[in-house]
């Protein structure tokens, strides 16, 4: 929605949402990055007046490959396949 672009807030991992969702809480996050320290995206954000967390989340950016099924991820090239094609390719893999 074009009301929306200048507020929405997108987490783009469901890891990235978990963090929040603990700090929010006051708990210490369980993700840590390659060196040991916390890594936090959205660290760079300020709080808005008013509210208490720097960020809120919205959305969440969910990976193509996981909006399939486990059959029907293995299709080749299913963009590029009629739907019935990928029905019943899905199907046959069952």
């Amino acid at each position: 929605e074009a009301e929306e672009e200048e507020t929405v807030m997108i987490c783009m991992t469901p890891e990235d949402l978990e963090t929040a969702r603990l700090q929010g809480r006051g708990m210490p996050s369980t993700t840590d990055n390659t060196n040991g320290a916390d890594f936090d995206p959205a660290a760079r954000l300020k709080p808005t007046l008013g509210k208490s967390a720097p960020h809120i989340w919205t959305h969440c950016e969910i990976h193509p490959s996981m909006i399939l099924g486990i059959c029907a991820s293995i299709i080749p090239f299913p963009d590029h396949n009629q739907s019935p094609r990928n029905t019943y390719q899905s199907a046959m893999g069952k």
